[in-house]
């Protein structure tokens, strides 16, 4: 069977038997995709599947798409694994042929500067508060003429290290709660 989505884009099929299915989407006119178009799927007695599809305006003729995502790298290998989320609210600029740039990532971390003149653009992601980055903050992005280019950024939670310096009054190495701590030590990390 077919649907169509509603204004929010949701489609859903209720009442599908057991089985192995298909899922297809019909690309809207004036978008690329960014996911695959056809999703295999199998459902279960009482299974609850999600298939979602990703599209993105097509660029102008002449020009192209410059994209990415700001992800919570929480393994730091610097690149996005299926757990990792993105990372809403995080500042992008993109300098190049269209001038200097600016957006902000969306509720899952994608941002996009769509349109802009093809050519070399010089992307920077500004680290966002308590997180230090495990990709580089600038990177060099090539845009190509009616298709795009991708720059994506990996982002680690900051960690922290806290302990006690104490008056080991027995020398058993273990804080006691009659123990006190001794303060103005110089502590290195």
């Amino acid at each position: 069977g077919t649907t169509t989505t509603d204004a929010s884009g949701n489609y859903s099929f209720p009442n599908v038997p057991p089985g192995s299915y298909t899922v297809t989407e019909t690309v809207p006119p004036g978008y690329t995709p960014t996911t695959p178009t056809t999703v295999p799927v199998s459902v279960t007695s009482g299974s609850t599947n999600n298939v979602d599809f990703g599209n993105q305006p097509a660029p102008q003729p002449g020009t192209g798409n410059l994209t990415g995502t700001v992800f919570y790298d929480i393994n730091g290998d610097g690149v996005q694994q299926p757990l990792e989320p993105g990372i809403p609210n995080v500042s992008l600029t993109a300098l190049g042929p269209s001038g200097l740039l600016t957006t902000t990532t969306d509720a899952n971390g994608n941002y996009a500067f769509l349109s802009v003149a093809p050519g070399s653009y010089t992307v920077t992601e500004t680290v966002p508060t308590g997180y230090t980055a495990t990709t580089p903050t600038t990177k060099s992005v090539t845009v190509p003429t009616n298709g795009t280019g991708n720059a994506d950024f990996g982002n680690q939670l900051k960690g922290s290290v806290s302990g006690v310096v104490f008056n080991d009054v027995n020398g058993d190495g273990i804080n006691q709660p009659t123990e006190n701590g001794i303060g103005g030590v110089v502590i290195t990390l």
